[in-house]
């Protein structure tokens, strides 16, 4: 099965990464900063540098072919505080 990750190198993201990739499945991880992503995913992950609202060439591809999409983009749950103002 090949996923990919939107959002896929923070904490949940990883989790999910090395999960999948254990099952002997293919990852994608899309990344605005994919130095950074490398550097936090297990080995085995691809990362696909990605930039929302950004033409891609390879983007259209990988996700024509993909069995499933996650999308973990946003802010980050863990941080605090949990303000009104930001949630």
């Amino acid at each position: 099965m090949k996923v990919v990750i939107a959002g896929g190198s923070g904490l949940i993201g990883r989790a999910l990464t090395e999960s999948l990739l254990a099952d002997a499945h293919d990852v994608v991880v899309l990344s605005r900063d994919p130095p950074r992503a490398g550097r936090r995913l297990p080995a085995g992950a691809r990362v696909l540098g990605w930039q929302p609202g950004a033409p891609s060439t390879e983007l259209p591809f990988v996700l024509a072919n993909a069995t499933a999409v996650v999308n973990l983009c946003g802010a980050s749950a863990g941080r605090w505080p949990w303000t009104a103002r930001r949630w």
